[in-house]
């Protein structure tokens, strides 16, 4: 599957009912840390891949010695952990941003890092990069706007 250097995935709505496919259980996507935001509830939104793919990255990561390999599944972060004050407002605008994406494929391709902000090494995305970039913009505005860290460019 990556032997070629490249994985596409689809990514897409799974409309069930009135749009209310998103799944917002811990490990599913958006999740709750009280580590990171004190008593506070925090919310980080991410993609997820199939699990095929998903079993794939994990074995090379840890093929690489990631002591992380098998605690944080593979994924693409739309919304680091970001303090939530209302979870049903919040919850709301996660599904509403969702509903209005359209499905779009994702190709990764080489490797990043955040250094020297974040010592994190990721997976670069090259097909869908626009589409995630505009995802995160949506996301973080309303009840999971704030000041980031580091800047967020198109490049």
């Amino acid at each position: 599957m990556c032997a070629a250097g490249k994985l596409s995935v689809q990514v897409g709505s799974r409309s069930r009912g009135a749009g209310r496919d998103t799944d917002a259980r811990p490990g599913t996507g958006a999740h709750q840390s009280a580590s990171a935001c004190g008593d506070n509830l925090c919310v980080g939104v991410i993609l997820g891949f199939p699990r095929e793919v998903a079993q794939e990255l994990q074995q090379w990561r840890a093929s690489f010695g990631d002591p992380m390999a098998e605690v944080i599944p593979a994924h693409i972060t739309l919304v680091t952990t970001t303090p939530a004050q209302d979870w049903e407002a919040t919850l709301e605008h996660v599904r509403d941003v969702a509903r209005r994406q359209a499905p779009f494929r994702i190709t990764i391709s080489g490797t990043g890092s955040f250094r020297p902000v974040s010592p994190v090494v990721f997976l670069k995305v090259a097909d869908g990069f626009e589409e995630c970039v505009g995802l995160h913009e949506q996301l973080q505005t309303g009840p999971l706007e704030r000041d980031l860290p580091f800047p967020t460019t198109r490049t």
